[in-house]
């Protein structure tokens, strides 16, 4: 009778810690599912802002990467009507957008500084302007 006791025993705790261990398992699973779904959805509101950035229409990529954010614009007028097949805008307004008032460089700066501001998972904004053979970058990092 003691040794049928301690068999059953034995085979209940067995069964409690398989049980367990599948817990654990699914907990594990259900927790990495909830980073994918939070880093997809800060992605989605780090691609809506960079749509609102000053020459948001000229966005062509947009990537975030352990909290930091990367934004490439469009380094042609081809490459701008790829992505927007529907605007009017010319070959010729695009140029003199970027040509005037300084637009490349207060573009790096507010928009650098705009991101961290209002999303609070940025940490640090790379941005690249490629225009008229040049490449013009800002790399800003939060102060800790």
């Amino acid at each position: 009778m003691k040794l049928q006791f301690n068999f059953i025993l034995s085979a209940i705790t067995f069964i409690t810690l398989s049980c367990n261990d599948g817990k654990k398992a699914e907990k594990e699973e259900n927790k990495t599912t909830l980073n994918q779904t939070k880093i997809g959805s800060d992605l989605e509101k780090l691609k809506t802002e960079a749509s609102r950035l000053r020459g948001g229409g000229s966005v062509k990529n947009v990537e975030l990467t352990n909290g930091k954010a990367t934004i490439t614009y469009v380094k042609n007028y081809s490459e701008y009507k790829e992505l927007n097949p529907q605007s009017n805008v010319t070959e010729k307004q695009l140029k003199e957008y970027w040509s005037s008032g300084n637009a490349i460089q207060k573009t790096l700066v507010e928009s650098s500084v705009k991101l961290m501001k209002n999303l609070n998972f940025i940490n640090e904004v790379e941005i690249t302007i490629p225009f008229e053979n040049e490449n013009y970058n800002i790399d800003v990092k939060k102060k800790n």
